[in-house]
């Protein structure tokens, strides 16, 4: 059995922002064009850093965008959190910045959250509310954020595509939360061979966590094509 995790116990932050972000288009990375006036993911790390018990953040970035993410703190005024170097795949990028967390964040107490940089609207009410309260409950391990699929869901096999029934399905967010001791083993474990897109996929593959869902927030979009940078930039204007 999993301890309780105390209200007081320490929440740690890795964000992943490693990515080429392409389909975004323009001339950097969607994690670096600018929303509201700043990067993208400042406004991520920003929001992270005002949950409650913060205690840090490890930033993930491509090493050839380490110069780019100094002159950008530079020209923003902004603290840069400890930053890592990503791996071949985002796995191995999350693994990387495991490794560079305090040995306080190893615990059954500690909890770790992992989020995409490419997320910058993170809603800090919802994550306290309902991602921190549940993860911090006894025996539970690994809590993801999720919203309900509203869009008719089908095979993707285009000669024969078939309807599927999508109340059993939901759209998963981040940030995922895990007891830090969790998470660290389930990546220690994991081959460096295997590739997972999901951290909740590697908690429960090699650390046998149970994945619980927690209610997501409509303002957590990703930013992905153009049209999300002004989708997100409404709904700063709205908040």
């Amino acid at each position: 059995m999993v301890k309780e995790a105390p209200a007081s116990s320490p929440v740690f932050a890795i964000v992943v922002a490693a990515g080429s972000g392409s389909r975004c288009g323009g001339d950097v990375p969607k994690q670096f064009q600018l929303l509201a006036g700043k990067p993208v993911v400042m406004h991520a790390i920003e929001r992270l850093r005002k949950l409650r018990n913060f205690a840090g953040t490890v930033l993930v970035l491509n090493p050839s965008h380490f110069q780019l993410w100094d002159e950008l703190c530079k020209e923003y005024k902004f603290e840069s959190p400890r930053r890592v170097a990503g791996g071949d795949s985002r796995s191995q990028s999350v693994r990387n910045a495991l490794d560079a967390l305090p040995e306080e964040a190893n615990t059954e107490t500690a909890i770790v959250l992992v989020h995409d940089g490419a997320r910058p609207l993170v809603d800090v009410e919802a994550v306290t509310n309902n991602i921190l309260s549940t993860i911090r409950q006894s025996g539970v391990e690994c809590v993801i954020p999720c919203r309900p699929v509203t869009d008719t869901l089908m095979t993707s096999d285009y000669a024969d595509a078939q309807p599927v029934d999508r109340s059993r399905f939901v759209a998963v967010q981040t940030p995922q939360a895990f007891r830090g001791s969790s998470i660290i083993e389930a990546y220690r474990a994991m081959p460096l061979s295997a590739s997972l897109t999901d951290d909740a996929s590697v908690a429960a593959t090699y650390a046998g966590a149970k994945i619980h869902l927690a209610e997501g927030s409509p303002q957590t979009i990703k930013i992905t094509y153009p049209t999300d940078l002004a989708l997100a930039e409404t709904l700063l204007n709205q908040g």
